[in-house]
């Protein structure tokens, strides 16, 4: 279809270009004509002119009222019209338009016919003028003849002439060369004209056939790109129904090969593998032209660059792990030890494309073709998806192989973890790693809900920083049961399975909690204690994240008459009362503490200058009822300080100091005024 398009345009701008040539010729010729004819009528008019100008004069001389004669009256001497038309003609130029009166028997001997003329006058009888172009002394000339009838008036001078004759001519010359002159420089630029016009529309021509030509040969290219890629397309989907239904890697090696020849179009394609030992690459499949399979088992290939077998482009591939194309195999591989095969085969170009399993190259898949820059992108793109889906295959069949190996020492290994894991005095189990589920589990561990092949809570998540080592956490269950988890990586192939096991360590938990609250909680109010309290202030102020908080120092004014009034023991009562006041005057983030004796400290969390104000509103609002202890209404007072971090100060040190020069500023009778921005 392509040849038979390009044979007609061929043919077609062959019939154009004539057909334009054609054209050509016919303006010059056309132009020549035109030219000749304008010439031609352009002598007509003049030689028109003449005669009317002529005959002008005939009648001037024939009609005058007397006749000019000489003073000798010698007949001889009358001026006739031939004579006066010599007259004038005497004082033209003697180049150029000359019209004379020609008779047989003239008077004037100048009017004498030459010998043209003669033959003429025998024409002339039916009295009508004859007009030619004739050529002279190499010089073109138009003439005219116009026939003379004698009249009774002219017997005067011609008595040997009849009445109604034609004894007389009027003879006219005119050259063509002037005219020619003149309109040369219009014929000439009409033919420039026409010249460039012609070159113009053939240039236009070619290049229009340059074009179409390329065209077809993009669409010829695109076509035959399409072809191919479309038969790449159907390897691709053929081999990935050949790696599903085929389990054997040197059958699939085979059906690859078989594929890539079928599809691609190429002559020939093999798989060689790495020999582990001696670096050197042995085929295991390949497909195609039989020069090719030879040229395959007779070559050497290896990997190592330190010899000519491993400087080639299949070497280079697997070395730097990379697609190496050679579109002109011959001038690239000159001189190479591969050189002398591949020409006795017609290898032209050739693909050579690394195979790896499991991220590892063990192989290379080689295409060669007879022609030359055969391996486009875009084919290089297919071939390198042909590539991965076979890569893919040997890693998915590895993973296989892998998996059946584990899965049989896992079986053989259950019935020992069973007897080992039932030994154990509490919950154990044995869990993956990648999967954190439950793969064995003893009886305390079933009977507590663990389902073998689901995750458990037992499987503790193990952090990829702690992968491979042992590690311990305790957590607290829903039922506010504490469990000591603790898990060991397993020695197996991989280190994926680990053993998990949990301790009932609630009891121990229980402990420490009293014993923490115990040394964190005043014994008499409730309400944390001194150490609890410098403990927090420190840890906030350690943070990275900068946390604003204020520190409210609370002393209770005249606090040691209400012991010596009512005892000690409603000194205690007040005491605990006050700190129940307290926390209900404070949000849930804040917290109250008995800094000792009749001192109270509040930590503000979160709080701001105007959040500060409101909160110790509140606080005074605390003492402004009395306190019923023992049925009587005892009042109550306090100083008040407090201090901001990061504002005031920013250590505990500095913000106690700060927060006690205020409380006794206060206690001093000064009132507390919002917001106050002394420093320590």
């Amino acid at each position: 279809m392509f040849y038979n398009e390009i044979r007609f345009f061929h043919k077609f701008f062959i019939a154009l270009q004539f057909f334009w040539v054609l054209i050509a010729a016919c303006g010059f010729a056309f132009n020549v004509y035109q030219s000749n004819s304008e010439v031609l009528d352009l002598a007509k008019r003049t030689a028109f002119l003449i005669k009317t100008q002529n005959d002008t004069l005939k009648k001037w001389a024939l009609y005058q009222s007397e006749m000019v004669r000489s003073s000798a009256l010698d007949e001889k001497n009358i001026l006739s019209p031939a004579k006066i038309l010599s007259q004038i003609q005497s004082f033209s130029p003697d180049k150029g338009v000359k019209s004379r009166f020609i008779s047989p028997f003239p008077i004037n001997p100048l009017n004498y016919p030459d010998k043209w003329e003669k033959e003429i006058f025998a024409k002339l009888q039916n009295k009508e003028p004859i007009r030619i172009k004739q050529k002279q002394n190499r010089e073109f000339l138009y003439r005219e003849i116009h026939p003379m009838v004698s009249e009774e008036r002219c017997m005067n001078c011609h008595p040997e002439y009849k009445v109604n004759t034609v004894s007389g001519a009027l003879s006219i010359i005119v050259p063509l060369a002037p005219v020619w002159s003149m309109l040369l420089t219009r014929y000439v630029v009409f033919n420039i004209s026409c010249f460039f016009v012609w070159i113009l529309g053939a240039l236009g021509i070619n290049y229009a056939k340059k074009q179409i030509y390329k065209h077809f040969q993009q669409r010829q290219k695109l076509q035959s790109e399409l072809h191919y890629s479309n038969n790449l397309y159907n390897a691709l989907s053929a081999s990935n129904q050949a790696m599903v239904r085929i389990n054997n890697q040197e059958e699939l090696y085979q059906e690859i090969c078989l594929i890539s020849v079928k599809f691609g179009q190429f002559q020939l394609a093999s798989v060689s593998l790495v020999d582990k030992e001696s670096t050197e690459l042995y085929p295991v499949a390949s497909f195609g032209d039989k020069s090719y399979c030879k040229y395959v088992e007779r070559v050497k290939v290896g990997t190592d660059p330190a010899h000519p077998e491993g400087r080639g482009p299949t070497s280079l591939a697997i070395r730097e792990r990379r697609t190496v194309i050679t579109n002109n195999f011959l001038k690239d591989l000159a001189g190479s030890p591969w050189e002398k095969e591949a020409r006795q085969a017609g290898i032209q170009s050739s693909a050579a494309l690394p195979i790896y399993c499991s991220d590892k190259v063990i192989g290379a898949l080689k295409i060669y073709s007879s022609q030359r820059d055969f391996f486009t992108p875009s084919r290089t793109t297919l071939l390198e998806q042909l590539r991965d889906d076979l890569s893919f295959a040997l890693m998915s069949s590895e993973l296989k192989k892998r998996e059946l190996q584990v899965q049989k020492e896992l079986l053989d290994s259950q019935k020992f973890n069973q007897v080992l894991l039932n030994a154990l005095p509490y919950i154990a189990i044995l869990a993956s790693y990648s999967t954190n589920k439950v793969v064995n589990a003893n009886r305390k561990a079933l009977e507590a809900g663990v389902v073998i092949g689901e995750s458990s809570p037992y499987c503790q998540t193990i952090p990829n920083q702690a992968h491979n080592r042992s590690g311990t956490i305790e957590k607290k269950n829903k039922d506010d049961r504490w469990e000591k988890v603790c898990w060991k990586p397993v020695d197996s192939e991989g280190q994926d399975l680990y053993l998990h096991y949990a301790i009932d360590v609630t009891a121990r938990k229980n402990q420490e909690e009293k014993m923490y609250s115990k040394a964190h909680t005043d014994p008499l109010t409730g309400v944390t204690n001194r150490r609890y309290l410098s403990q927090l202030i420190n840890k906030v102020i350690s943070e990275e994240k900068t946390c604003e908080f204020s520190l409210v120092v609370i002393d209770l004014d005249k606090f040691k008459p209400i012991n010596d009034t009512y005892g000690h023991s409603a000194g205690d009562q007040v005491l605990i009362k006050v700190a129940e006041r307290l926390k209900k005057a404070l949000r849930t983030e804040d917290t109250v503490c008995r800094w000792g004796g009749d001192e109270f400290v509040l930590f503000l969390s979160n709080s701001s200058t105007e959040l500060t104000e409101k909160i110790l509103s509140r606080v005074l609002n605390v003492f402004k009822e009395p306190f019923r202890i023992l049925d009587f209404n005892i009042p109550i007072s306090a100083s008040i300080g407090y201090a901001r971090y990061p504002d005031d100060a920013n250590s505990e040190g500095e913000l106690f100091k700060l927060a006690d020069k205020r409380m006794y500023r206060n206690k001093m009778g000064q009132l507390i005024t919002f917001p106050v921005r002394e420093k320590v």
